[in-house]
């Protein structure tokens, strides 16, 4: 198999570690929109964990919760590495987890394995 879903999870996961625990000011000179980033990244990383494990509707239910603590875990976190606790990057998040899981969801019924 040439590309890894799971391994892919593993990588955005990480990204979004770095990203968030980065300080502030190497945080702001990144490009585009922060809210942009968190929906976008949280999204691929939702996608890549339910075509990796989210193998029935309990199962993709269970890792877009896991999802949405890693993303809260995160957020309570910053404050220790020079960074602020934003209610605004928490709703980013799971908009891009809803966004990831409808993807994954429209990826299924369009290969034609509409059950979850």
């Amino acid at each position: 198999m040439l590309w890894r879903p799971d391994v892919a999870t593993y990588l955005v996961g990480l990204a979004i570690i770095i990203g968030s625990l980065m300080p502030a000011e190497e945080a702001r000179a990144m490009p585009g929109n922060d809210l942009v980033q968190h929906i976008g990244l949280y999204a691929l990383l939702t996608f890549f964990a339910l075509l990796s494990w989210g193998t029935t509707a309990q199962r993709a239910a269970l890792m877009m919760m896991l999802i949405v603590c890693f993303g809260g875990l995160l957020e309570v976190v910053q404050p220790f590495a020079g960074r602020a606790f934003d209610l605004r990057d928490l709703a980013a998040n799971s908009a891009g987890i809803i966004a990831g899981g409808i993807c994954v969801l429209c990826v299924r019924l369009w290969s034609g394995r509409s059950r979850w």
